[in-house]
């Protein structure tokens, strides 16, 4: 599959959707009334540890059968593990973004362009299934397991 397949690929089987800021177990709720309304085989809520109690979430998400992708502290250090094996804790969403800008100067989360991250993808993917899965790792993400998802069905290479 070349590099434009599979983003069309990864487009047509992904649909997100945004909405307000809301707490992991919510975003669990909200996951289980999309799969429902819409007939899909599996949805993943993403969220951001930040301050929230994350373990009840997990609880909720293992029992209706909703993968819940947690980054820690935020989505950017996802995205940092793009570039580098980050080892340094992030202690909040600014020091993520800042240690993201060495990579990508001009990052902006509401114009999030793919090519920009693309190519690391994989190494971000084995550096935080390194972590275990251990969401209390700081940084860390368990995006990982989307990933693997795609990759397992096909729709990424």
């Amino acid at each position: 599959m070349n590099e434009s397949s599979w983003r069309q690929e990864y487009r047509s089987r992904c649909q997100g959707r945004r909405g307000s800021y809301r707490s992991p177990g919510a975003l669990v709720d909200r996951a289980v009334r999309e799969r429902t309304r819409n007939g899909f085989d599996l949805v993943f809520a993403i969220s951001d540890k930040d301050n929230f109690e994350i373990e009840s979430a997990l609880r909720k998400a293992d029992r209706r059968d909703i993968p819940l992708i947690i980054s820690n502290p935020c989505f950017e250090a996802w995205l940092v593990f793009h570039f580098e094996d980050c080892r340094a804790v992030l202690s909040c969403p600014k020091d993520a973004k800042k240690r993201l800008r060495r990579h990508v100067p001009d990052y902006d989360k509401t114009a999030l362009r793919f090519a920009d991250f693309e190519k690391g993808i994989l190494d971000a993917a084995a550096r935080t299934r390194a972590h275990g899965g251990d969401i209390t790792v700081n940084p860390t993400s368990t995006m990982w397991r989307l990933v693997d998802e795609l990759h397992r069905t096909g729709a990424a290479v």
